[in-house]
């Protein structure tokens, strides 16, 4: 099912690319540099903000999609800790994203 909505304003789906692609160089250079701190608080942001900027510049919104970015996020989360478990979750979670990813396609 998809979710018709109104077009938001070009400038504010711009200034959201913008964050995005600063946030990434961000996360890039920390994981280059090795800013575990750093690395933690921004890899799900990159996820949210996709997230973000898919809502907001989509005309027709669909749940399967969202629900892939969703498990993209999940894994962006899981992979950064050292626990076994959370590891297996986060396989579990990309093995999701991944069949959630083929079937919007």
């Amino acid at each position: 099912m998809k979710i018709q909505t109104p077009k938001n304003s070009f400038l504010q789906d711009k200034t959201i690319v913008w964050l995005f692609f600063a946030v990434v160089i961000v996360e890039v250079l920390a994981n280059l540099f090795s800013f575990e701190a750093i690395v933690f608080a921004f890899k799900p942001l990159v996820a949210l903000l996709l997230m973000y900027l898919y809502w907001i510049s989509s005309k027709e919104r669909s749940w399967l999609f969202l629900s892939t970015l969703f498990f993209l996020l999940l894994t962006s989360i899981l992979i950064l800790f050292d626990s076994e478990l959370f590891l297996n979750i986060g396989l579990v979670s990309i093995l999701i994203h991944n069949i959630n990813y083929i079937l919007c396609r």
